[in-house]
């Protein structure tokens, strides 16, 4: 009988502790469009913690290449100065901040809640949008030329 109820208990707590199905990360995405046109971006390092089981937290954190480095590898968009680029996170984040990695260095980057502009300065801007949900951080990369129109 011992041994039954021993049995019966271990189940019971492997069910409930240890068989989670669903054990997979949701990491947010970012897309950054520019009327319409879609531009390269690439994700950067990342922390994020879900629950797993009942009680339990799964967490992860990728350590990735700094966004120059991650710049590297891309293309790039041209832009005219000035212009407005929509931030289309696939989970909205509580908040995030924007930091300019490129040629122009320390320059204001205005960011409203869905929007970003690039400003009035020519050159390369390589951009890192970091989004802070409760689960954690995201960091994203891309890469933009920005250029005076010459109509």
């Amino acid at each position: 009988m011992r041994k039954v109820l021993v049995l019966l208990l271990s189940i019971m707590l492997l069910g409930i502790v240890g068989c989670n199905v669903e054990s997979g990360m949701d990491i947010p995405d970012l897309e950054v469009m520019y009327k319409g046109e879609v531009i390269e971006v690439m994700k950067g390092g990342y922390n994020w913690t879900t629950k797993s089981g009942l009680w339990g937290e799964e967490s992860v954190i990728v350590d990735e290449a700094s966004p120059e480095d991650i710049a590297k590898g891309m293309e790039g968009n041209r832009v005219p100065v000035g212009a407005k680029l929509d931030l289309v996170f696939s989970k909205e984040p509580i908040s995030f901040k924007v930091v300019n990695w490129g040629e122009p260095g320390e320059c204001q980057l205005t960011a409203a809640p869905n929007t970003l502009t690039i400003p009035e300065e020519e050159g390369t801007y390589i951009i890192e949008v970091i989004g802070e949900w409760k689960e954690g951080q995201v960091s994203c990369t891309f890469k933009i030329s920005g250029h005076k129109n010459k109509d």
